[in-house]
């Protein structure tokens, strides 16, 4: 944490013991999470329906890490802003956009796409 905290890169502690199970950091910052069948999910018309998924900040409730409830807030705003930060970099980079192409029990639901796709709403 000292190496890294004088690079600039903060983090925050979730747990300093867990063996319950883990999370990949895509599926914390939103290019991927809980896998929604299709069938469930309210599209938008013209919206591309393959690859959806709700980001677990959309759903901090269902994350299986540990965390304080008290620092909810802080890890979804630092999520977020990761997720905005990587989304830049995909479309720069890779032509790869991240949309909101429907919702699913009150959530949206997102979509990884190639720009030349059928694009969505953004979730700016």
């Amino acid at each position: 944490m000292e190496e890294l905290k004088e690079t600039g890169i903060r983090l925050i502690c979730l747990n300093d013991h867990y063996e319950g199970g883990w999370d990949e950091l895509r599926d914390i910052i939103g290019i991927h999470g809980f896998t929604v069948n299709p069938r469930a999910v309210d599209f938008f018309p013209g919206c591309q329906t393959e690859n959806t998924f709700i980001p677990y900040t959309e759903m901090i409730d269902w994350f299986s890490l540990p965390y304080n409830p008290r620092d909810t807030e802080e890890l979804v705003d630092l999520c977020e802003k990761y997720r905005r930060k990587l989304a830049t970099i995909l479309v720069q980079e890779l032509s790869i956009e991240l949309k909101v192409v429907g919702r699913f029990q009150n959530r949206d639901v997102y979509s990884i796409f190639r720009q030349k796709e059928v694009p969505c709403y953004d979730t700016e």
